[in-house]
């Protein structure tokens, strides 16, 4: 009995031990696991660990993305980690913008410059973890992050630093633009709109926004809540590293819109009383001053700015504009006016201007009467080359009647702003980039973004950084399209064939005295051309349109059809869908007037330009209803605003106004209607 008792007792001794060896060792693998913490080890979130001195600002800069990216504050981070989380430890460097990215047993660490230089390094690591943040309101979270420690290993302990010092955006909202709605004009939606826009613009490595100043704020009302909410800005900007300047004008004469303009100091006040961390000044188009008045009012405006805030920096416009009556003689040379900005006082940083997607180094296409901006290139350059402070102000986009007020899709932008960076980081120094930007939809966010990314590091080629964001098609795509309008827009000289012409933009070709954009050959003048004219305007129009228009066709019918879910890739697919019927639809109505010129049958091209049209409805009616800003409305109607243009920047192309313009005035020439033509103004 004794010895069936020991026997149990050893059986039961061993059935327990082998229970808690068991309990033990699944306990362990719990541990180590983290299903112990109730989490799988999937890396379905990334955790970022602040201290409390920065926790603020990192905090703010990534709380749109809380579905993925969650926030610890901790002074002493190692303890702070998770299991089941990508941790991410955010460390000071002492720099002011620089970063590193580096990875140690496990846990990354993202060190920079408070508070620029770490949000550059987190905004990267974010990145690499499969986030991209494309437009101001549309950002892409990855439904799974994967393994980064390759990703980081191939980046490990390297400095980011920028190429170019002050990289940013001139929000033109003289014009009715996204900006306009979200910075100037005082509303909660406003608000939070602008936070994104800033938020968005140092994500692409972005250290400067500026704004045109309009001069509604004359009204004591309008003051004073557009001031309470211009501080707001100002403030969530300065803090994660944003500076923030404001243009305005001198020379009340050249004022055509509704900008602020300064005559005396008391003007200043209403502007310099909120912490604005720049000055630009710019002083109107197409009608200048005398050589001394002008040196002497852009020193006396530095000596009024300066005794508000004398930290400010102060900057001067030099414009285009290739004019009899703006050439002046001062101390034995003969120049453009803008550039007297040299005689006035040394520390003034002269901000050298080109305009459209010209570009420093190739033909500017007759655009505000220059056949280059080779003026413009020798300034730069000469600056550079005696070291001073020197910004270039590119655009990327030129909106009243040009572009994306047509619509067009036009990646040629981004060919020139590489150009233009790429030779003149190499030509030296350059202190700052700021892009002159106009609007978003269209595709017109991609510019801003690219171009903002080369002023961080300039790419060995202008495709490379759109990896980021297209498949290898969509990417091949683009590629070749901004080929194809290099190729015929500046090379060739099409531009003025696929821009829209409104009725004061063709008042001005007409008067050959002033005017903006490059001119066209009207349909009324074709028909009254002798047959030697009419035949070099086959050559050099109607068969670079047909050519342009079968190319565009071909990267149409490598479009993938079942690719259309990315709201990217429908938004490049509408890109391509606008700019083929345009090319098609001005090639149709060209070639019927010339038809007629010569009495020949016409009817045809007519029929087909309204078929096109109509098309061209569908894809602008369809592409509207994905727009990324929130509140499209306000692009597409007409809106009671504080500029000149009493609608959304996108009215005239989404009515399709300057289509609907072109076919009357083909139909006029060829003597088909008496309707009255759109002036497409309003």
């Amino acid at each position: 009995m004794k010895n069936s008792l020991k026997l149990l007792d050893s059986l039961a001794s061993y059935l327990i031990s082998r229970v808690i060896y068991r309990t033990i060792l699944f306990a362990t693998i719990l541990l180590f696991t983290g299903l112990g913490c109730g989490r799988k080890v999937d890396n379905d979130f990334i955790l970022v660990i602040a201290d409390k001195n920065s926790s603020d600002v990192i905090e703010k800069f990534i709380d749109d993305l809380s579905e993925k990216v969650k926030f610890k504050v901790c002074d002493e981070s190692s303890k702070c980690v998770e299991d089941g989380a990508i941790n991410v430890i955010v460390e000071k460097l002492d720099c002011k913008e620089c970063y590193q990215i580096t990875e140690k047993d496990g846990r990354f660490v993202v060190k920079g410059g408070f508070p620029a230089g770490i949000i550059y390094g987190l905004t990267h690591f974010l990145e690499l973890a499969g986030f991209r943040f494309p437009h101001p309101f549309y950002s892409i979270v990855p439904q799974k992050i994967d393994s980064l420690e390759k990703k980081v290993g191939q980046i490990n302990s390297k400095v980011f630093e920028p190429a170019v010092e002050q990289r940013g955006l001139q929000l033109h909202i003289l014009h009715p633009i996204e900006a306009l709605f979200s910075f100037w004009i005082p509303s909660p939606e406003g608000e939070k709109e602008a936070f994104r826009i800033v938020k968005w613009i140092a994500r692409q490595r972005g250290n400067y926004i500026q704004l045109t100043a309009l001069d509604n704020i004359r009204k004591d009302e309008d003051y004073t809540r557009w001031k309470e909410h211009m501080k707001k800005i100002l403030d969530y900007a300065h803090k994660i590293g944003v500076k923030v300047g404001v243009n305005i004008q001198i020379f009340s004469v050249s004022s055509f819109q509704k900008a602020y303009v300064v005559s005396k100091k008391q003007d200043l006040e209403k502007i310099l009383s909120l912490p604005f961390d720049a000055v630009n000044i710019s002083f109107g188009e197409f009608t200048g001053t005398t050589p001394d008045e002008f040196i002497q009012k852009v020193n006396e405006v530095y000596e009024w700015i300066k005794s508000f805030n004398k930290n400010i920096e102060f900057s001067a416009t030099i414009h285009v504009g290739n004019f009899e009556n703006l050439w002046v003689e001062y101390k034995g040379e003969k120049l453009l006016y803008y550039f007297l900005v040299k005689y006035a006082n040394e520390d003034i940083v002269p901000w050298v201007h080109t305009v459209m997607f010209y570009n420093l180094f190739d033909d500017a296409g007759g655009a505000y009467n220059h056949d280059d901006f080779s003026l413009h290139r020798e300034f730069l350059f000469e600056k550079i080359k005696q070291g001073k402070k020197v910004n270039y102000f590119p655009e990327t986009a030129y909106w009243i009647a040009f572009d994306n007020s047509v619509p067009l899709y036009l990646p040629i932008y981004i060919v020139s702003r590489w150009i233009d960076i790429k030779n003149i980081t190499e030509a030296g120094k350059l202190y700052s980039h700021v892009i002159f930007s106009s609007g978003w939809e269209w595709g017109y966010w991609l510019l801003d973004y690219l171009s903002l990314r080369f002023s961080w590091s300039v790419p060995v080629t202008w495709v490379e950084p759109l990896s980021e964001l297209f498949p290898g098609w969509g990417k091949d795509i683009i590629k070749k399209l901004g080929e194809i309008q290099y190729d015929y827009l500046i090379r060739k000289r099409l531009t003025p064939y696929l821009a829209g012409e409104d009725f004061y933009v063709h008042l001005g070709c007409q008067s050959k005295v002033f005017f903006s954009q490059p001119c066209r050959i009207t349909f009324e003048e074709l028909v009254k051309m002798s047959d030697a004219e009419k035949q070099k305007f086959e050559k050099s129009v109607l068969e670079p349109l047909a050519n342009m228009e079968k190319e565009i066709g071909t990267l149409l019918g490598n479009f993938p059809a079942d690719s259309k879910s990315d709201p990217l890739i429908l938004e490049l697919k509408d890109g391509l869908d606008i700019t083929y019927l345009r090319v098609k639809f001005m090639r149709n109505l060209y070639e019927a007037v010339f038809l007629y010129s010569y009495g020949k049958e016409f009817s045809e091209k007519i029929d087909t330009a309204v078929q096109i049209l109509n098309k061209a409805d569908e894809v602008v009616k369809r592409r509207s209803k994905n727009f990324f800003y929130p509140r499209p409305e306000l692009l597409i109607e007409s809106v009671e605003n504080p500029t000149i243009y009493q609608f959304g920047y996108l009215k005239q192309a989404h009515n399709l106004c300057f289509w609907r313009r072109e076919l009357g005035q083909a139909k006029l020439a060829l003597g088909l209607s008496s309707e009255t033509i759109p002036s497409c103004i309003d």
